[in-house]
């Protein structure tokens, strides 16, 4: 990668790497066949980063090469988020049927906001300052689901496999810094440099905790995090959870 400063093009390669040790891990342990978003998702990103570093940097071809990618990226994180949400409320179908179905509605509004933030802010640049402009409208609204799973998780004591609570905490810690580092692109902080640069940094790190805690031993180990400050409480508010889902199940039966 050609004319890419030296930091980011040692963290690109190293983003590369991890990419392709996730990817087998995934894939070795069969747990590919349980996340399967999950892992089409880092299959595109090794392939697509693998291209880009092929691309001299700063050239039309470089730009335009990026904007695919990140688009595609883009739907993948919708899909990893109905995922996530599937994931989390597996035994709950009642409450899974009626979360993606408010994921998706939201989405569609929140793709109509940015195009007419496109229309309504300053005129960008160029058309990777447009996608950014886009991507944070969306991004946000996934960091939105996200913080509200994140919620559901430490009030309900709903009991989870290892890997479903550290597939949501990374992706967690991911879609923030993401929003974050866009919010500051698109109003023209300083040290966007040192941002984008920290987001690669602690993107790669994101996936050096997958590559490692991901085993298919997690999907055995069954972790309750919601409630663990009042034990009493447990079974009344899992009671209270389970007439919601029986709810929603026979509404959506009727």
């Amino acid at each position: 990668m050609k004319g890419l400063p030296a930091p980011e093009r040692a963290l690109f390669y190293l983003q590369i790497a991890i990419l392709l040790a996730l990817s087998l891990r995934l894939f070795l342990t069969g747990l590919y066949r349980s996340y399967r978003v999950f892992f089409t998702f880092n299959v595109l990103n090794l392939l697509q980063s693998v291209v880009l570093a092929l691309i001299p940097f700063r050239t039309n071809l470089y730009g335009y090469s990026f904007m695919v990618a990140e688009s595609t990226m883009m739907c993948c994180y919708a899909l990893i988020i109905l995922e996530l949400c599937g994931k989390v409320l597996n035994d709950w179908k009642g409450i899974a049927t009626v979360a993606a179905r408010y994921i998706k509605v939201t989405l569609g509004i929140a793709v109509i906001a940015s195009l007419l933030l496109l229309g309504l802010e300053a005129t960008p640049t160029g058309p990777v300052a447009k996608l950014f402009i886009f991507e944070r409208t969306i991004i946000a609204s996934l960091v939105f689901f996200i913080l509200l799973m994140g919620f559901f998780l430490v009030y309900y004591p709903v009991p989870l496999n290892r890997n479903v609570i550290f597939y949501s905490v990374a992706y967690a810690v991911y879609f923030l810094l993401k929003a974050v580092t866009l919010l500051f692109y698109n109003i023209g902080y300083h040290l966007t440099r040192q941002m984008s640069l920290g987001m690669i940094g602690l993107s790669t790190l994101c996936l050096l905790f997958w590559a490692v805690a991901l085993s298919r031993k997690g999907e055995e180990m069954k972790v309750v995090v919601g409630h663990r400050w009042n034990r009493a409480d447990e079974q009344r508010i899992l009671d209270r959870l389970r007439a919601i889902n029986d709810s929603l199940l026979q509404t959506r039966q009727n």
